[in-house]
C-alpha cells in the first residue's frame, strides 16, 4: 500500500514479507514490466544463507 506509514522503521532496516503470493518476484511478471530486479536474501535461523 501507499502512504501507509510503518513505526520504527529505518532505512537500512531488513523488511521480511513472507507469503507475498503473486506480489512475489518469483510468482510476478516483473520481466515484462521491465522492472529492475530486486535483490533477494534467503535467511535461515537469523543467518542470510543465500543471496
Amino acid at each position: 500500500s501507499r502512504r501507509q506509514p510503518l513505526k520504527g522503521v529505518n532505512i537500512g532496516d531488513l523488511l521480511v514479507l513472507p507469503l507475498a503470493g503473486a506480489y512475489g518476484y518469483n510468482i510476478s511478471h516483473a520481466d515484462f514490466l521491465c522492472h529492475p530486479r530486486p535483490s533477494q536474501h534467503f535467511v535461515r535461523n537469523g543467518e542470510r544463507v543465500r543471496q
